[in-house]
């Protein structure tokens, strides 16, 4: 690949970020309501705090979880105010991102127009890769990125 091709970082990471959403809609779109439905209860939080609940099917990599505040914060509903360490044993203490609510109303529209999935629609929680993804699997995640920048530079 040539440097024309390359994707910067972030651009990358954007890339990902849109692929896992577009195949795992059900997944994020629970997880927006619940970390929503936190934050207007508590008005900051990181999505640890809403892990617990959130009901993740077999064979989707739970990687797809950082996708979840990016379109908040676009929409100006959230913003980052921070970092602490994960309280999960599997994230060994790295930093997670605190974020806070902005808007509540904003909020309330957002859950209004987005309902709860009953179900996954059109094949949006099957799975994507040949083999199961599993927490580190680079492999995965290197062909997601692989796929994506291979369908930019057409």
């Amino acid at each position: 690949m040539n440097m024309q091709t390359r994707m910067s970082g972030g651009g990358a990471k954007a890339v990902a970020f849109a692929t896992l959403e577009a195949h795992r809609a059900c997944v994020i779109r629970q997880a927006r309501r619940a970390f929503l439905a936190h934050l207007l209860r508590h008005g900051a939080g990181t999505l640890d705090d809403v892990r617990p609940a959130l009901e993740i099917p077999h064979g989707v990599d739970p990687v797809c979880l950082g996708a979840v505040p990016g379109a908040l914060a676009r929409k100006h509903i959230i913003r980052r105010v921070g970092y602490r360490p994960s309280v999960r044993a599997e994230a060994h203490a790295r930093p997670v991102a605190v974020w806070a609510l902005l808007d509540a109303q904003r909020a309330r529209a957002w859950l209004a127009a987005h309902p709860e999935m009953d179900a996954p629609l059109s094949g949006q929680c099957e799975m994507d890769f040949n083999e199961e993804p599993r927490r580190g699997n680079a492999g995965a995640q290197r062909k997601v990125f692989s796929n994506a920048q291979h369908e930019n530079s057409d």
